[in-house]
């Protein structure tokens, strides 16, 4: 018979063990497979984002974390000003070149908002 894991109390447990080892936030999700992983599955191989197990931890931390907790630390912090408020952007880290979109690292505007910067003239 297969024993059924709460994976919500197995994510903090590890969670708990990557704090003590000094693991950033934005590190820990990716630890935490990899910890879980050679726990549950002893030497298999990983495959990331194909693996359910990965999407389930990382549902899991976007649920106990803010999703400013859980990014790489942003390469620039500054402002955009609309309607006379001031809004965080933060511009992540990333590698190659890929297309970004500004307004999705816009931090705490609300959505309506979004489509209001936009759509105005």
């Amino acid at each position: 018979m297969t024993e059924e894991i709460d994976l919500m109390k197995l994510v903090i447990e590890v969670d708990d063990e990557l704090i003590q080892k000094g693991i950033e936030p934005s590190s820990r999700p990716l630890h935490t497979y990899l910890t879980i992983t050679q726990r549950l599955k002893p030497g298999s191989s990983v495959t990331l984002e194909y693996d359910p197990l990965f999407n389930a931890i990382n549902q899991i931390y976007k649920e106990l974390y803010r999703l400013t907790d859980l990014v790489m630390p942003p390469i620039h912090i500054g402002t955009f000003m609309f309607r006379d408020i001031f809004f965080p952007l933060r511009i992540p880290l990333i590698f190659g070149s890929p297309a970004i979109n500004p307004i999705d690292f816009l931090i705490d505007i609300p959505d309506i908002q979004k489509r209001w910067l936009f759509n105005d003239q």
